[in-house]
């Protein structure tokens, strides 16, 4: 089923700039005019979750893969948007406590990409490697995946892989971070006799400084070149697939756009939100002008369901409802009696 990707808008509280005009789902600076699905000013993390997540989570139990992307410039938000406080959950504990309330098996990865080197934050002596796969798309080799049954494992697996994540100081913000996150929750929900597996991807883009902005060392140059290499790559894929290009696609250009390849134009239903500080006006058009070209783009998306699996439930559920059968029998036989 094709659907375009959906695309939202966050400007980050007491960032106001009278050059913007802010109307509904509508931005206007100068001539320029963006539309998004959904516009946020002021809103809370539980406001954010219902408005985008939580159909979402409903595909990602029907069998769809999902993905949440948050961009934006370093300092606009988009870590908070994701990762929240302790005392404010972002999308990914609030979308965690959702899914261990329901009768699923949830498994979680997490994923760092810095200076285009993967590193596993469950397992930092992992080494890792992207390959191509038949079925699953991009697969990724030695990746440690631990199951989580219940919130409190969930959340603290997450905690763990954070605290392993690369942050850096930068001049534009005291704790920034300094590398791309993808978290995966893999989703398996065996309800109706079917079973479906899907996952719920999250990824935390680190922010595109550009070096004239930065107090650069020769270590945070080659940082920067990273990220930034990444994010171009990225920002070239989405505008190939955006004017409809048949063509070649270079997703495996960069780590970044080999892993998230599923996302971008393939099979994964994929919500976007920029975050954006209305001071930062030529970093907020770019953000909105990145976001105007998402929406652009058509992903395939089906629901997974596995065969092998399915047969084997199948059977299993046979052989249950053959000894209740057998039950019921000698029960009628003794009544009978």
């Amino acid at each position: 089923m094709g659907e375009n990707i959906k695309t939202y808008l966050r400007i980050k509280p007491n960032t106001d700039n009278p050059e913007f005009i802010i109307e509904g789902n509508t931005s206007k600076i100068g001539d320029k005019n963006f539309v998004f699905d959904k516009t946020f000013k002021d809103c809370s993390q539980s406001e954010l979750f219902e408005a985008v997540s939580e159909d979402l989570l409903v595909c990602c139990m029907q069998g769809y893969n999902c993905s949440l992307f948050a961009y934006g410039q370093t300092g606009s938000g988009k870590t908070y948007t994701i990762q929240g406080k302790p005392s404010d959950y972002g999308l990914v504990q609030r979308c965690l406590c959702f899914l261990h309330n329901l009768q699923v098996k949830i498994q979680l990865s997490f994923v760092e990409i810095y200076n285009e080197n993967m590193i596993d934050l469950f397992d930092t002596s992992k080494v890792l490697n992207l390959r191509e796969d038949p079925v699953k798309s991009v697969v990724v080799e030695n990746l440690t995946i631990c199951e989580s049954k219940d919130f409190d494992t969930g959340l603290d697996l997450y905690i763990r892989g954070i605290k392993t994540r690369k942050t850096k100081a930068t001049s534009m913000n005291m704790e920034s971070s300094r590398s791309h996150s993808v978290f995966t929750v893999y989703i398996t929900n065996s309800a109706n006799g079917v079973l479906k597996e899907s996952k719920l991807t999250f990824v935390d883009l680190a922010g595109s400084e550009r070096l004239r902005d930065l107090e650069c060392k020769d270590f945070q140059l080659k940082e920067t070149t990273g990220i930034n290499k990444s994010l171009f790559c990225l920002g070239k894929i989405i505008h190939r697939l955006s004017e409809g290009d048949n063509g070649h696609i270079g997703y495996r250009d960069s780590k970044l756009t080999f892993l998230l390849k599923d996302s971008l134009g393939g099979n994964s239903k994929l919500r976007v939100i920029g975050n954006v500080c209305l001071g930062q006006k030529s970093d907020t058009i770019n953000t909105m002008s990145f976001l105007s070209r998402l929406k652009m783009i058509n992903n395939l998306t089906f629901v997974n369901t596995s065969v092998e699996q399915n047969e084997l439930y199948l059977e299993e559920r046979l052989k249950t409802l053959d000894q209740e059968n057998q039950k019921l029998k000698t029960k009628l036989a003794l009544y009978e009696s």
